[in-house]
């Protein structure tokens, strides 16, 4: 699991800071030596300052093992070495994580946005348990066919055109 600051914006109860979680498979930490042929699902969070923003993860690419969460977090103090933690829930094929880490705040020069510091050692290792793939049917998908026209009903519906 990656944390990122992204952004920081100055606002009237302190600093507004987005947040970007990625969570990924690591083969170095995995028991399996292939990666899941799924992404990973579910939420996480981040909490700072007694503050905690929690979001539903989404597949960056469905062909391999990465997905991201975006979520803010309002009215955050400046500071450095500020505690922080991240932490994803885990599903059927990835085991739940908790990172901690420090962040350092800066409230933005005239309050414009401005990319805030990446925290200290962001990167969390998800160790994957087991994989079950199952295969499911195929849906059938059943289309209304077009109403077809027989040559003279087409020829009358064209002549009817014309005289318009």
């Amino acid at each position: 699991m990656t944390v990122r600051a992204t952004d920081v914006v100055a606002s009237a109860s302190g600093l507004d800071v987005i947040f970007s979680i990625r969570v990924t498979y690591n083969p170095s930490s995995a028991k399996l030596v292939t990666p899941p042929s799924v992404p990973p699902t579910g939420t996480v969070s981040v909490s700072v300052q007694g503050k905690q923003c929690v979001a539903s993860i989404v597949a960056l690419d469905p062909r391999v093992s990465l997905a991201e969460a975006v979520c803010l977090i309002r009215g955050l103090s400046a500071g450095n070495a500020i505690p922080a933690s991240a932490s994803y829930v885990g599903d059927a094929n990835y085991q739940p994580t908790v990172r901690e880490f420090t962040l350092s705040l800066q409230a933005p020069a005239g309050g414009a946005p401005a990319p805030a510091p990446a925290p200290a050692a962001p990167t969390v290792h998800v160790t994957i348990g087991r994989v079950e793939v199952r295969a499911l049917p195929a849906a059938q998908v059943t289309r209304p066919r077009p109403a077809t026209l027989s040559l003279e009903q087409f020829l009358a519906q064209q002549g009817s055109r014309g005289k318009r």
